[in-house]
């Protein structure tokens, strides 16, 4: 499937029926033209480490204000139609039923700030809160 959340950005430009024709126009064996430098202070995602440097600093600054430590990039499993999501930072505590996901790439525009993906955060956030 060509449109996952890591590409939302550039939904509008994806074309499925295009990108078949262009699969199917390759002839050959790859081979590598050249490498790509990472781009500096973004890092992969790994399990509970931080994708930017703007999530470390938040996680920072919320310990150095008192609030126990979160655990980053944590996978929720959160049923249909979406199945999972992925805070930034998310916070439990069984013994007072607490739980807390916080997205901090919520801000951008071009992601999140139109439409459709403001009725896909809603539909998450919903189906979060449903869950405590």
């Amino acid at each position: 499937m060509l449109r996952r959340y890591r590409n939302s950005y550039s939904h509008s430009l994806l074309n499925r029926h295009k990108a078949a024709e262009v699969v199917q126009g390759i002839v050959g064996i790859p081979t590598l033209e050249r490498d790509i430098q990472a781009v500096e202070g973004i890092r992969p995602a790994a399990a509970c480490a931080p994708t930017n440097a703007g999530e470390a600093r938040l996680a920072e600054m919320l310990q150095r204000a008192g609030f126990p430590p979160f655990i980053q990039q944590q996978r929720l499993d959160i049923g249909k139609p979406y199945d999972s999501t992925t805070p930034d930072l998310y916070f439990n505590d069984p013994s007072q039923d607490l739980r807390v996901a916080v997205y901090l790439d919520g801000l951008c525009k071009a992601v999140h700030g139109n439409a459709e993906r403001s009725a896909i955060d809603r539909v998450i956030r919903n189906q979060l809160e449903a869950r405590g």
